[in-house]
């Protein structure tokens, strides 16, 4: 594709070409070529048209067919700013219009002015580097991607950046940038929507590439001391076929499977930044857990005599000749499963039974008292000190033998381990759901020019194992990237509790790999918050007795979530997920606090417990305490404020569903923490006494949607993502509408206004669906 020739090519310049084009990913039917028209149907990936012409509009060449109401229809076919065709064509024309050189008057673009003036005819590009920021911006689509200016200097970045090894957004990543951090550099490249800095590597001497600013909405990431960006400056020599800059196009989606991320609504451009096709994790759980062993420490107290064995098989030829006898306290180090009985494990690496399967559950819970010890659960034929089993937490998925909350009539075995790709696409029912969604979320009654659109979900819970829900909401976070990307957001915000935090860590960080690859799928800027169950400390605590080789630390955790679009303070001890994010072009800025801001280590004040660990207790450590006053005053001038948290504040009171006192009010057994928080909320309806631009703040954890008015902030909880816990347990279904529960926020900063968007199950009496500042 000659995209420069296609972008000096007017809007609405069509050709007369019949052919035929298979697609190789699924694009948007419309009824008008424009990526902000919601669409009419979709083809998908390996599918085929039939056209009669083709047209050049919104950044894109359009095939145009008649429909079998008669009717003209136009799907793209190529992203021109990407140079990227959306599959195969029989006919390999498109509608770019040659240089006629010199003509007299300027194209009309379609959302910019008309031409006021033809050039000479010349086709000289102008001179690189002479542009900066928005002005650059402006006229970076007469810029071929991959044009390299050569100059040097130092950028020093005020947010996260990835370098990469090609200059494209869907690379893996090779390097780190933190905010402060500076990255000497060699050349400037523009490509994929980006500018780039090309540098060599001190550690291994190759060439790499990072980038420092989004061209569309434009966004520099840090300061330049050598400025000037890699685009021509054509204000002095055009193109005679495109006259003056005036006929340029305005509108400029970027999405290449249909989305709609240039659609227009007012004076702001919809439907967020496109950030490419992701590179995913590729993390994909086990298929079976038979033989694996679960690291556990504790004590069992013998109710009955039982031989220990070389390897956890129930027949007399891999006895030891060691029999612990009724009344004996045995220690072990981890557990598995074996001809259907549960087994510990020794240190000397021989095994006992202490228990079938089968009758596991019958006693699960029991919880007894030997002498001076507390054997918390009794277990087939032993107590056991530890109070909760890994057969409780993983093995019901797959035995079917489950004593959690879940209650349902749906068969675990009709719920299939889904893959996490890019070419995820949704059941046609899904796809016709999403769509009236959609133009819910479209209400023009609701929409204002400004607004920006956040879609979010919180509490997934996400666990390949534990029960069909647990591992079905997979399946959700993926639905609402699909909409994300398909018809365009802003920001997507999961709100924390990304996974349940209760298996060994190898396990969990799968599925946290796949949770994030499933939010990666929206191709959108993105924020994951922290959550108490998110550093798998439940399983460090109630299975492993404090073992922090089980903890997913703070540092590992944000690594592997990769949301670098969080603009985290230098000054962060506990590498908490706490910052500010502007959104881009907009008047709305985005408060993220992390509510369990702990360290990894087990001991606090010389005492290692319930209190060393981020899973239940709320805490704020005095690094974010110092920056969120910093932070408020910040905001640039204008903006208006909304405020994430996975938990809620010390201080908000008035909520119709109840306090968890457990959590932010516990004053008796973790008071540093509520003080903490009560700071925090305080220097919140400070900011909103003082400045009144706080739109409002969105919480979870506790699994109920919910909402109260507290210092003059609104306050909203959502509910939980997973179908078996909170509210709507035992009404919603696994394979339903309803086994969702994600939202769509609707913000005007100038309007002042808040309308959600609920996607699934929602709690009709405690959902509030709009408010105002």
């Amino acid at each position: 594709m000659d995209t420069t020739a296609a972008q000096n090519t007017a809007d609405g310049y069509t050709i007369s070409e019949s052919g035929t084009f298979t697609f190789n990913t699924n694009c948007r039917v419309r009824s008008t070529p424009e990526m902000s028209d919601a669409g009419l149907a979709t083809y998908d990936a390996g599918q085929s048209v039939n056209y009669t012409s083709k047209e050049k509009n919104d950044n894109h060449f359009w095939l145009i067919y008649t429909g079998d109401d008669g009717s003209t229809r136009y799907v793209p076919y190529a992203n021109i700013t990407k140079g990227t065709y959306f599959g195969t064509d029989s006919n390999s024309d498109d509608p770019i219009q040659a240089s006629s050189g010199g003509d007299s008057g300027g194209d009309s673009g379609s959302t910019g002015g008309s031409g006021s003036g033809g050039g000479s005819g010349s086709t000289t590009t102008g001179q690189l580097g002479t542009l900066t920021g928005q002005d650059g911006a402006n006229v970076a689509d007469q810029t071929a991607d991959g044009t390299l200016y050569t100059t040097t200097g130092n950028f020093t970045f005020s947010e996260n950046a990835a370098g990469r090894a090609n200059p494209v957004m869907s690379d893996s990543h090779v390097a780190s940038f933190k905010s402060g951090d500076v990255v000497a550099y060699q050349a400037k490249e523009k490509n994929d929507g980006h500018y780039w800095l090309q540098y060599v590597s001190g550690s291994d001497g190759n060439t790499y590439y990072v980038p420092y600013a989004t061209i569309n909405p434009f966004r520099y990431y840090g300061t330049d001391d050598t400025p000037g960006d890699p685009v021509y400056d054509n204000s002095s020599s055009n193109s005679g076929s495109n006259g003056d800059n005036g006929g340029d196009s305005g509108s400029g989606g970027d999405s290449g499977s249909g989305g709609n991320s240039g659609s227009t609504t007012g004076s702001r451009p919809q439907g967020g930044t496109d950030t490419g096709t992701p590179t995913l994790s590729g993390a994909t759980p086990q298929s079976t857990l038979d033989g694996y062993e679960f690291p556990s420490t504790g004590t069992v107290y013998m109710d009955s005599g039982a031989a220990t064995r070389t390897a956890p098989v129930f027949d007399d030829d891999h006895k030891t000749g060691t029999t612990h006898k009724s009344g004996d306290s045995v220690h072990y180090v981890a557990k598995t499963n074996g001809d259907n009985r549960m087994w510990v494990k020794f240190t000397d690496g021989n095994y006992m039974p202490i228990g079938q399967l089968d009758d596991l559950p019958s006693h699960a819970g029991e919880k007894v008292k030997q002498g001076d010890i507390l054997f918390h659960e009794q277990v087939g034929y032993v107590q056991d000190q530890n109070y909760e089993q890994p057969w409780q937490d993983i093995w019901p998925y797959i035995q079917n033998t489950t004593t959690t909350d879940w209650d349902s009539s749906e068969d675990s075995s009709s719920i299939e381990t889904e893959t996490v790709d890019t070419s995820f696409t949704p059941s046609a029912d899904e796809q016709s759901q999403l769509e009236t969604f959609h133009g819910q979320v479209n209400n023009s009654a609701d929409m204002h020019d400004d607004d920006v659109l956040i879609a979010y979900i919180t509490d997934t819970h996400y666990d390949s194992y534990k029960t069909p829900a647990t591992a079905r909401v997979l399946h959700s976070m993926m639905l609402m990237s699909w909409y994300a990307k398909t018809y365009g957001v802003d920001l997507v915000v999961h709100g924390g509790d990304v996974n349940d935090g209760v298996k060994p860590k190898d396990l969990s960080e799968i599925d946290v790999n796949r949770a994030v690859d499933a939010i990666k799928l929206s191709q959108r800027p993105y924020i994951i918050l922290q959550g108490n169950h998110d550093d798998n400390s439940g399983y460090a605590r109630n299975i492993t007795r404090y073992d922090s080789s089980q903890v997913i630390g703070n540092d590992d955790a944000w690594n592997i979530r990769g949301s670098q679009w969080l603009n985290r303070p230098t000054q962060n001890k506990n590498d908490g997920v706490f910052g500010t994010y502007d959104v881009p072009n907009s008047n709305l800025s985005i408060v993220v606090l992390d509510g369990f801001d702990q360290p990894d280590e087990l001991e606090i004040n010389g005492k290692v417990g319930f209190e060393s660990f981020r899973h239940g207790y709320t805490r704020y450590d005095t690094d974010q305490q110092a920056w969120l006053p910093s932070a408020l005053n910040s905001i640039p001038s204008g903006n208006k404020v909304l405020v994430f948290n996975h938990i809620s504040l010390r201080g908000v009171t008035g909520w119709n569903q109840g306090e968890r006192s457990a959590f932010e009010n516990n004053t008796v057994t973790n008071p540093t923490g509520v003080e903490e928080s009560s700071k925090i909320y305080n220097d919140l309806v400070n900011y909103q006494a003082s400045s009144h631009n706080i739109l409002g703040a969105i919480v979870g954890h506790t699994h109920k949607d919910d909402h109260t008015v507290a210092g003059g902030i609104q306050f909203i909880r959502q509910t939980c993502a997973l179908a078996d816990r909170g509210d709507g347990k035992g009404q919603r279904t696994i394979d339903g509408q309803d086994n969702n529960a994600w939202t769509i926020l609707r913000v005007s900063p100038s309007a002042g206004t808040v309308h959600q968007y609920r996607f699934g199950w929602s709690n009709a009496s405690w959902f509030l669906s709009q408010w105002s500042l």
